[in-house]
């Protein structure tokens, strides 16, 4: 995982990719503490981690740090036709 401030720092380039401010973009994902409690040392709550990577589109894996690509895993489609049991 990353340190608080890479965590913070990341998502400052995934509010600037929005175009908006840390602020705004931690508004409309309803976490407008979630900076605030990574400076005073606090883990992420999880939920809060799942709403901001929601709004940017992108992992909890890569908002933590644990993966660096920042798209979400697709997920895997089953194969095309009709194979299921009937």
């Amino acid at each position: 995982m990353l340190s608080s401030q890479e965590i913070i720092d990341r998502i400052d380039l995934l509010a600037k990719d929005k175009g908006l401010s840390r602020h705004q973009f931690l508004v409309q994902c309803s976490a407008r503490a979630f900076v605030s409690n990574l400076q005073k040392g606090q883990l992420p709550k999880v939920d809060t981690a799942c709403k901001i990577a929601e709004f940017a589109g992108v992992s909890v894996d890569y908002l933590l740090g644990l993966d660096d690509t920042p798209n979400r895993k697709e997920t895997i489609s089953p194969p095309a036709g009709d194979n299921m049991p009937k």
